[in-house]
């Protein structure tokens, strides 16, 4: 898949809106810095998770934002990310908090990362993935 596309499961299934943030080609010397952001407005009470997904990770270590607006439980909450389908990083977020960022290190590259993040129905979820190397 060409670089800088969402996967289909994200364009088709959520029909949401994503941001693909600087994805300069790599050189020799030059920093590679990567990322992708995307937006889950509310929705009915079915719609229950923001997916972010993104092939174009180098591996290493990937910064992970989650905001929620507005949450409607401030019950504990837990995002995770996966690369290549297997378990990478996850953490433990409160929903009422102000918006929060994670590291996760020595995350497998050259392939897909997944990012899940529960949100309520009527709840606006800010999601982003931040790598460089």
């Amino acid at each position: 898949m060409k670089r800088g596309k969402l996967s289909a499961l994200s364009a088709v299934v959520l029909t949401l809106t994503g941001a693909l943030l600087a994805n300069a080609p790599a050189a020799d010397g030059v920093s590679v810095q990567g990322g992708l952001s995307l937006v889950c407005d509310r929705g009915d009470a079915e719609n229950v998770w923001c997916f972010l997904d993104t092939p174009d990770f180098p591996g290493g270590s990937v910064a992970v934002d989650v905001e929620i607006s507005n949450p409607a439980q401030p019950t504990t909450r837990q995002w995770t990310l996966r690369a290549n389908l297997a378990p990478a990083c996850q953490a433990d977020f409160d929903p009422s908090a102000t918006p929060a960022s994670w590291v996760c290190h020595n995350v497998t590259g050259d392939g897909w990362l997944h990012l899940s993040v529960p949100k309520l129905g009527e709840e606006r979820a800010v999601v982003g993935l931040r790598w460089g190397r």
